[in-house]
């Protein structure tokens, strides 16, 4: 008799009993057309059971691989109640992180439903992270990062035995959730572990690559960016039609923020990327558009993108959207020469690393280059400096310190 892992080799190992279909998987694989072939007959004919069970580990691989096949199967378990409640709105979370949107297509967290439970930890914390950008002010959010933080430090972040898709995405969202509380290194560590362990889903490894790509591009170093784009460029494996879109949009985000960085003055001639991005990065979309408008010579266009980012994202008030907000608003009063007006907004915002360069302009703008210079050395320093003690071994794991 043929070893059953040699039957399935590509997917997780089936096991039929009694019990009906049970699918173990150590580490994520492609989906395939056996596993395809085994959940749409689950579903056609209403094994609950057996659709848990293949969607217990397949469900994290399938939102990137067949969307519609995850809309089928998720829809199929409805009422969702208890652990499949939490699932589908960490899965919501995940689309509306990664592509832009949430095409689930199945019914919002029931009623009563339970936000925290043993079994879907992960799935919970995912919920968690992405709610607080939009809701939490920032001394709490600070709280939970630090919380989770420890909880990394200590090794029981993760769930034991939670699909490495699912340790991936939570991954992400901690580095959303760093960038946005002001710790950008923090957040490259976090992007590092979750290429590691996604790099059996190719549409997966790219997005993350590619949001590597735009922080190193927030940070100044466009060397690292450029080298993650060439690494989303080499990633092997079949892109789905539906994400193609999504992973374009990204990757024109990185881009564009390169091209920002590496001209001074605006290139009638250049050809910009036409970007978009997630709620989750709208900060950076507002900085590229603001900053593009500045090389422009257009500030009054500045003033209006990033008073529209603001209007259209209300109660999002993280350290980082209010870093950009306030830094250009200050550069386009600069430019239309009202430095007492770029000081007033300057003087209110928190002081993250925009506002204090855009504080050295001002400084340069009224003769005071002593003043500029001290204020830009610091945020360089800064930015080179190492990371917290407790998320070097994050880093450590992709190989190098971001």
């Amino acid at each position: 008799m043929r070893d059953p892992s040699q039957i399935l080799p590509r997917t997780r190992l089936l096991l039929a009993g009694a019990g009906g279909l049970r699918y173990k998987e150590p580490r994520h694989r492609h989906i395939d057309d056996k596993l395809r072939d085994d959940l749409s007959a689950a579903i056609d004919d209403q094994r609950r059971a057996d659709v848990e069970s293949i969607l217990e580990y397949a469900l994290w691989g399938l939102l990137f691989e067949d969307l519609r096949l995850a809309s089928r199967a998720l829809a199929a378990l409805a009422p969702h109640d208890g652990v499949w409640a939490v699932r589908i709105a960490a899965a919501r979370v995940v689309l509306r992180s990664h592509q832009g949107s949430d095409l689930l297509g199945v019914p919002d967290l029931a009623p009563g439903a339970p936000e925290v439970h043993d079994a879907v930890r992960v799935e919970s914390m995912l919920v968690t992270l992405s709610a607080s950008r939009s809701r939490a002010r920032p001394e709490e959010i600070a709280g939970l990062l630090a919380e989770l933080t420890r909880l990394d430090t200590e090794g029981t972040l993760e769930a034991p035995g939670s699909p490495p898709l699912l340790r991936a995405l939570l991954r992400v969202q901690l580095a959303i959730a760093h960038l946005h509380a002001g710790s950008s290194a923090v957040a490259l560590a976090h992007l590092a572990v979750a290429a590691r362990l996604a790099d059996s889903c190719a549409t997966l490894h790219r997005s993350i690559l590619a949001k590597s790509a735009t922080v190193h591009v927030l940070r100044g170093n466009l060397v690292e960016a450029r080298r993650q784009l060439r690494r989303f460029d080499r990633v092997a494996g079949e892109i789905p039609p539906g994400w193609a879109r999504a992973l374009r949009e990204e990757q024109a985000l990185a881009e564009a923020m390169m091209l920002v960085e590496r001209f001074d003055a605006h290139d009638p001639e250049m050809e910009w990327p036409e970007v978009e991005a997630s709620d989750d990065l709208w900060p950076v979309t507002a900085l590229l558009r603001a900053r593009h408008a500045l090389l422009e010579r257009s500030p009054m266009r500045a003033l209006e993108i990033v008073e529209f980012a603001e209007a259209t994202h209300p109660g999002w008030n993280s350290l980082f959207a209010q870093d950009v907000v306030a830094a250009m608003k200050a550069h386009a009063h600069l430019q239309l020469s009202e430095p007492d007006r770029a000081r007033q907004v300057l003087t209110h915002a928190p002081q993250g690393p925009l506002v204090v360069l855009a504080t050295a302009h001002m400084h340069m703008y009224v003769g005071d280059a002593g003043a500029a210079r001290e204020l830009a050395t610091a945020v360089l320093d800064a930015r080179r400096a190492a990371l917290p003690s407790g998320l070097r071994h994050c880093s450590c794991a992709s190989g190098r310190m971001p």
